[in-house]
């Protein structure tokens, strides 16, 4: 099976690729911010969007335009911080994990199990370096030592999938035809498919997938939210939906990675202060084959502590995060901007214990954009806070990875 994401660490700084040409570093970007001009209040932002959206395709930078549909995206909240997340530790006890195993068992497979049954299924569950593994030809559950949860395999879709395997990566929109993807924008589709227990639509199934996730969140801070999807037919008779998820914190959406236009990615670093800075855009994936239950889900983890560092009620405009980009690309290449968005980019500390995750996580303008030189979609991340501009990332089409 194809893996969905291939992240290497890698240095743009070609005429070709057009990034981190040297023009200004990072430092005189963020002394370029004027408190008065360029710090602009959020709630301002998100009520003068389509004023603002206007101006950008209006205005002229010397390497970027705006192609005919460029969408400025921006959250309605009255503030944004600069936070650290700290995921579930456990203490490499048996006892507690197993005990903690229970409690994932009851949550997500109650309906299919009684709790002597539950108790049964347990003894089978391959403890290992803190981490629970449990795998039967009906459901699998894994509990990873960062506070992952990955509940899959209800049975439902795989039963009827003549190409799947008892694995916890089950993507069926890797192996069966694709009828149609579906944006943020396009989710409340009435378009109509053929669930394992009757006719639904886009959205009715997203809705349902957004309430079944709601209750399942272990951080009410953190809400898990499906940002698109793929109806895909899985036999002659059924189809089933596919979807990415991606976590909204005080409203503003956690970033993720183009799943539907771009199968892999590729991120470019420098270094920042002594840091790396590697931001994660990683959607969970859900898989809905019935209207009432999820099938599959992975890499939905909702299990973090919150300890904000700073929050501000205003921050750099929109205009200005193009004029850092623009500052940072290639004068030598014209680059097509399709999107800017008001998002939250986690990267993984360097410093972990054995036991526990912990991610940084910045509010950062993040402008896509396409190279026509050679062919590929680009990634910038300015931080909305300081102007600060030091990571880049591009797409790879697979035949180029082969």
């Amino acid at each position: 099976m194809k893996k969905q994401i291939l992240i290497l660490n890698i240095v743009l700084c070609t005429a070709l690729s057009g990034c981190g040409n040297g023009k200004s570093d990072t430092t005189e970007n963020s002394a370029k911010i004027n408190a008065t001009s360029d710090m602009i209040a959020i709630s301002t932002l998100y009520s003068k969007l389509n004023t603002y959206q206007k101006n950008i395709t209006e205005s002229t930078y010397e390497n970027l335009l705006f192609t005919e549909n460029f969408t400025l995206s921006i959250p309605d909240a009255s503030a944004v911080s600069r936070f650290q997340m700290k995921g579930y530790e456990n203490q490499a006890v048996d006892d507690e994990l197993l005990e903690y195993g229970s409690k994932a068992l009851t949550k997500y497979f109650s309906d299919l199990y009684t709790e002597e049954e539950r108790a049964d299924l347990l003894e089978k569950a391959e403890l290992q370096e803190s981490e629970l593994f449990l795998e039967t030809p009906e459901i699998g559950l894994t509990i990873f030592r960062n506070g992952y949860i990955h509940a899959y395999n209800r049975g439902v879709a795989m039963a009827l999938d003549e190409n799947s395997s008892i694995a916890n990566i089950y993507f069926p929109a890797e192996n069966h035809e694709i009828l149609q993807a579906y944006s943020l924008t396009q989710l409340a589709s009435s378009d109509h498919y053929m669930l394992t227990d009757g006719d639904c639509t886009v959205a009715q199934a997203v809705c349902q997938a957004n309430a079944l996730l709601s209750e399942n969140t272990d951080n009410p801070d953190l809400c898990p939210e499906v940002c698109n999807a793929y109806a895909v037919q899985l036999t002659d008779s059924v189809d089933v939906f596919q979807m990415s998820v991606r976590l909204i914190y005080g409203n503003v959406p956690f970033d993720v990675y183009d799943s539907l236009n771009s199968s892999f990615y590729f991120r470019a670093l420098e270094e920042q202060k002594g840091n790396e800075r590697e931001y994660e855009n990683m959607p969970g994936k859900i898989v809905i084959a019935e209207q009432d239950h999820i099938d599959f889900q992975i890499s939905v983890n909702t299990s973090y502590t919150i300890t904000v560092q700073e929050s501000a009620d205003n921050c750099i405009s929109p205009e200005k995060a193009l004029a850092i980009a623009s500052d940072y690309f290639s004068d030598q290449i014209i680059f097509a901007v399709d999107s800017l968005e008001l998002v939250y980019a986690p990267y993984m500390l360097s410093e972990i214990d054995a036991s526990t995750i912990q991610e940084q996580v910045d509010p950062v303008w993040k402008v896509h954009a396409y190279n026509e030189n050679d062919g590929r979609y680009y990634v910038l991340y300015v931080d909305a806070l300081t102007g600060e501009c030091d990571n880049c990332g591009y797409s790879y089409s697979l035949e180029e990875i082969e």
